[in-house]
Parts: C-alpha cells; structure tokens; sequence
C-alpha cells in the first residue's frame, strides 16, 4: 500500500503515542487524525521549532532513533486533523491546542477543531463530519 493511503489516528494517550510515531519516522503518510491528546516533550518540540524553523535532526536526535545524517523532514509533510471539546474532563483543552500550537510550530499542516461538547470523545455529529471532510480532502492533494 503506498504511504499515502495510511492514515494514522489516536485518541488520548494512543493520539499521544501516534503522534511521536509520526514524528520520529522518516515517512510522509496521507494523514494523521488525532482526538482529545497532548503532545509530548511539547517543550522540546517548541525549542526545536524555535531554533530550527522547519529543520527535524534535533527533534529526531530527542529519541535517539536516527542518525543525525538520516534525518529528514518528510513527516512533517503529513497533514494533521486534531479536535478536541471543551468539556473533556480527561484531558484539558488546552493540551489539544498546545498540540496543534506545536506542530504547527514544526511547519506541519494543521487543522484543528474546538467543539462544546463531545467529552473525552468524538464530538457527533460536526466531529465526525469534519474528519470526513478532512479524509476527502487528503485524496485531493
């Protein structure tokens, strides 16, 4: 299957863990959906973004996963969908928008999506007709 067809998603702690998934690969995939999470190390990926702009080695070198000489900037192609609800009594809101914060920080394509209400959840029935939309919108492009 070719990477542009695997969309990768989470909610909460699975977002977390997908998202460091993602950012720690060298692959460009057709999309990430994330719900209800935070971004890890969300410090870190701030300075990166902060004294690399778009460059990815010092992020990636935070998980000593690649060689410095590897690294590359492909996932940071991925768009990304993130919503959460402003009544999620898990996970506060205001990780959700540090996360997108974040990742737009990192150059990332970056749609994000408040709701009232949906909980630790998705939000029905806008949450899910805009991950619709954002699926369709990954086919596109």
């Amino acid at each position: 299957m070719p990477q542009d067809h695997i969309i990768l998603a989470g909610i909460s702690q699975g977002c977390a863990t997908a998202i460091l998934t993602l950012l720690t690969s060298e692959m460009q995939l057709g999309g990430f959906i994330g719900l209800c999470s935070w971004l890890p190390f969300q410090e870190e990926v701030k300075q990166a973004a902060k004294e690399y702009s778009r460059s990815f080695e010092k992020l990636q070198s935070l998980f000593d996963l690649f060689p410095a000489k590897q690294a590359s900037s492909n996932q940071l192609k991925t768009p990304v969908f993130l919503s959460h609800s402003k009544d999620d009594d898990v996970v506060p809101v205001t990780n959700g928008e540090m996360m997108s914060s974040g990742l737009k920080g990192l150059g990332m394509n970056v749609t994000w999506r408040l709701y009232e209400d949906g909980g630790h959840w998705v939000n029905e029935p806008q949450g899910v007709d805009d991950m619709v939309q954002f699926l369709k919108s990954t086919q596109s492009t």
